[in-house]
């Protein structure tokens, strides 16, 4: 077999067994411990704890500009929101992940990015140092600002005296929501998908070394990049 033969055969691989529909998933030791399979409902169930935590927050950071004039918070997090989750966290993490090899335009993921368009190429090696920091500052800036931001303002507008009680406890309520769902959010992420996703090298992920090697055993472009990168398969 010439050079050139190799390299074509290695480019016609499956890149990952997530979406190879042949896949023998019955006789994989992961099967039953890995989220390796694209699944609708447990799509919706990541909206579920996803919406939780961000309606109350929106809503808060929208009567801010509209009883407050402080239009620029929720200025800000639109925009954060946007140049985050499109195209900063797709190139750091997600692009990492067994989800988004497949072909297409298109994300099919088991999160709130689900749908979304993949303008970078897919990574089979795991995240470098520098992406995981990326990865960890943007999910806190996506928690804490909207908390922040309207424990701020609660707190301006108690001292400047000038305003409806009843609009600053709605203010307050909200922003209290938004502490507790966040909170949810982060453990219920943490013990129900995090513990189970494919996508091993995020900072949340949880998944024991014995079902990481036994997923890149099954994924060879995947587990060669990884080797590369230091990874030693037990």
């Amino acid at each position: 077999m010439t050079i050139e033969e190799s390299k074509t055969n290695e480019a016609d691989i499956e890149v990952t067994c997530t979406w190879d529909e042949e896949s023998d998933c019955i006789e994989c030791e992961g099967v039953d411990n890995l989220h390796c399979k694209w699944d609708k409902k447990r799509v919706l169930r990541f909206y579920a704890i996803y919406l939780l935590f961000t309606i109350p927050s929106w809503y808060g950071l929208y009567l801010l500009k509209r009883w407050a004039g402080k239009g620029v918070f929720a200025l800000t997090y639109l925009v954060f929101t946007i140049a985050y989750f499109i195209f900063i966290e797709m190139y750091v993490l997600c692009s990492h992940c067994p989800y988004y090899s497949k072909k297409g335009k298109i994300l099919y993921c088991q999160s709130s990015k689900h749908g979304m368009p993949k303008i970078w190429k897919y990574k089979p090696g795991p995240l470098k140092k520098w992406e995981k920091i990326a990865t960890l500052l943007g999910m806190l800036m996506f928690l804490l600002f909207p908390i922040i931001t309207i424990s701020y303002s609660l707190g301006t507008l108690w001292s400047a005296d000038s305003y409806d009680l009843w609009k600053l406890i709605i203010l307050l309520s909200l922003d209290i929501l938004s502490l507790i769902f966040g909170f949810m959010f982060v453990v219920i992420l943490k013990r129900r998908f995090c513990s189970q996703c494919v996508n091993f090298s995020c900072p949340l992920n949880t998944v024991s070394k014995e079902f990481v090697d036994v997923y890149l055993k099954n994924n060879p472009v995947m587990k060669k990049a990884w080797e590369e990168a230091g990874y030693e398969i037990t």
